[in-house]
């Protein structure tokens, strides 16, 4: 099936984003407003609420030192979300930036489940962990 990139090039849809991870595959930053677009909103409005220290101190990194990580951006064939980073994503957007650091990657959807199943697990060990201390 072919389909027109954003340039109007025509491009082959082999149903694997083969050609979208071709082009996109160098890229190392992106314009906040995109990241933010493939975020989870609802995510990032309880992010600066619950770990506002945690995202005051990423700011002074950030100023200091600059972004340590990318944030992952993560395809498959039906979706783009941002699966790790939104933290940095929030301090990013409190500095006032243009561009955000990402790595892209295409993934398979139960890997994907399987990793969000393993932090929400882990999250609950540590607050048990964190309440018994």
């Amino acid at each position: 099936m072919k389909n027109q990139d954003f340039w109007g090039s025509e491009f082959i849809d082999d149903g694997n984003f083969g050609a979208i991870k071709e082009v996109f595959s160098s890229l190392k930053y992106l314009p906040l407003d995109l990241v933010l677009y493939v975020a989870d909103q609802s995510y990032l409005g309880q992010i600066w609420l619950r770990d506002k220290e945690h995202i005051e101190n990423l700011i002074l990194s950030i100023q200091a030192n600059g972004f340590e990580n990318p944030g992952l951006i993560d395809f498959d064939n039906t979706s783009v979300r941002l699966t790790d980073g939104n933290h940095r994503l929030v301090a990013a957007q409190h500095l006032g930036l243009q561009y955000f650091p990402i790595e892209l990657r295409q993934v398979d959807e139960i890997k994907v489940r399987s990793v969000r199943l393993y932090n929400f697990f882990q999250k609950i060990l540590e607050s048990q962990w964190q309440d018994q201390n």
